[in-house]
């Protein structure tokens, strides 16, 4: 599915997925394979998201609540 496909079956701005995707990237909660294609890199941390659990924060930031 394309990103623009995604954000619309979620009815986001394309933008606004792009930054989520950055963030979860970034938390490590997923990550970026050859071929536009992503993979789960920590299943339990990303069920918080979907759960509303506290993220997991990187090095020097504060945890996030989900929303």
């Amino acid at each position: 599915m394309s990103r623009r496909n995604i954000a619309e079956w979620l009815n986001i701005a394309p933008e606004t997925l792009s930054r989520i995707l950055s963030e979860l990237e970034n938390r490590g909660l997923i990550m970026r394979l050859p071929g536009r294609r992503l993979a789960v890199a920590n299943a339990e941390a990303l069920a918080g998201v979907v759960t509303g659990d506290f993220l997991p924060a990187p090095a020097g930031k504060p945890i996030a609540r989900a929303r």
